[in-house]
């Protein structure tokens, strides 16, 4: 374990001169650099346990950063369906007060007129809404997919689908070799979508059983 890795090497020590000493009568002892591997070998399963939790911490913020996305996307839905439901409710009321206006008389005229405008108002702030709900939308939306794979750390026929909204993808790549694995990644595809976190979505599903 990373937690105990001093203590371990210092047991080792230890072991191999208890050995030792109880083996004096016998004239016998262990090669030196045999102990050189065993201590050799405990820093590589530590290097390698530092790696694996650098990774999972990376696969966890990734998670995390979907989850905030994938909620945020959520919220700019329900302020789109809001807007509209807004916008047709104003609409409808408007055709409305234009019909009363072609045959009122002249006391209904002014309160209609006034209403009119009020409502067109509405209508107006309605659809500014909406068409800011669906900028945000779109944006939160855009990015590239990509997919990438690591022979050097995780073996031949390993594949990674993510994505990432940075304006050069390649630097979401280097940061993931440079973050979490010995060795760069490969890119096999780097793809642009208006909707990047329903593409990974469906080629996760796609490729699941893979």
């Amino acid at each position: 374990k990373i937690s105990n890795f001093t203590k371990t090497m210092e047991r080792i020590e230890k072991i191999a001169t208890d050995i030792e000493k109880s083996a004096i009568s016998l004239k016998c002892g262990f090669n030196e650099e045999y102990i050189k591997l065993k201590l050799k070998e405990c820093q590589l399963q530590y290097q390698f346990k530092l790696k694996e939790a650098a990774e999972e911490e990376e696969q966890k913020a990734i998670r995390e950063q979907m989850r905030e996305e994938q909620k945020a996307v959520r919220e700019f839905e329900r302020a789109i369906a809001k807007a509209q439901k807004e916008e047709q409710m104003y609409q409808d009321a408007l055709e409305q007060a234009k019909k009363e206006l072609q045959v009122a008389n002249a006391d209904e005229k002014d309160k209609l007129t006034l209403k009119i405008e009020q409502l067109e108002a509405k209508l107006k702030e309605a659809m500014e809404n909406e068409g800011r709900a669906k900028s945000m939308a779109e944006q939160t939306r855009r990015g590239h997919v990509y997919v990438i794979s690591n022979i050097g750390s995780f073996g031949e026929n390993i594949y990674k689908i993510g994505m990432t909204r940075r304006l050069e993808p390649l630097d979401r790549v280097k940061e993931l070799g440079d973050a979490s694995v010995p060795f760069l990644f490969d890119v096999h595809a780097m793809i642009f979508s208006e909707d990047a976190p329903k593409l990974e979505k469906d080629l996760h599903k796609i490729f699941n059983n893979k």
